[in-house]
């Protein structure tokens, strides 16, 4: 199936040319343009997609999908559950209930009952980590305080070097987002 595939790539460049948008200036190409933009994106840098790739990524999916489903562990709130944002701090000037919400989670490969240390990523709360993850109460250490800024968005833990990369700055559009300062 690659030789008849190569072969119609072949023909189709012959009878026509290779139309496919790479990534560059917008030119005006007709209605099919964003989705051979789209391919162009997924081929990137190689100029398409081997049919091999697909079919292998196709039969991975498929196995995933027959694979039964995790069973769900139990979600336990260890609070604050009321967690109170005085006026001073806000924009209306009235005091709210308010929460945070953790950007990013990196756990050490090498994770057990008794021993897993978990690294957390919080919005603008910087990064907090334990080595009791799994413990009923587990045991949290601030790390970021030298860092020009608490906002953190993504979390890398190097294990063969056991560096762990803090990316700083949130992605995500929400009105108190900060832009970052490096890694």
């Amino acid at each position: 199936t690659d030789q008849a595939i190569n072969k119609f790539r072949q023909d189709r460049d012959q009878i026509g040319g290779n139309r496919r948008a790479m990534p560059g200036p917008e030119t005006d190409r007709g209605p099919v343009a964003a989705a051979e933009e789209r391919y162009a994106h997924r081929a990137y840098p190689a100029s398409d997609v081997p049919f091999k790739l697909t079919r292998d990524a196709q039969k991975a999916w498929a196995n995933i999908k027959s694979l039964a489903a995790p069973s769900a562990g139990a979600w336990t709130l260890i609070g604050p559950s009321v967690a109170n944002f005085p006026d001073i701090l806000t924009f209306s000037g009235a005091s709210y209930i308010t929460s945070g919400r953790i950007t990013a989670l990196a756990i050490a490969p090498t994770c057990t009952n008794g021993d897993c240390m978990l690294w957390v990523a919080a919005a603008g709360g910087g990064v907090w980590r334990t080595s009791n993850a799994l413990g009923n109460s587990p045991n949290w250490t601030f790390l970021s305080g030298s860092f020009a800024t608490n906002s953190i968005g993504t979390l890398t833990y190097d294990a063969a070097t056991g560096t762990l990369y803090a990316g700083t700055g949130e992605p995500n559009a929400s009105g108190d987002s900060e832009a970052g300062f490096g890694i």
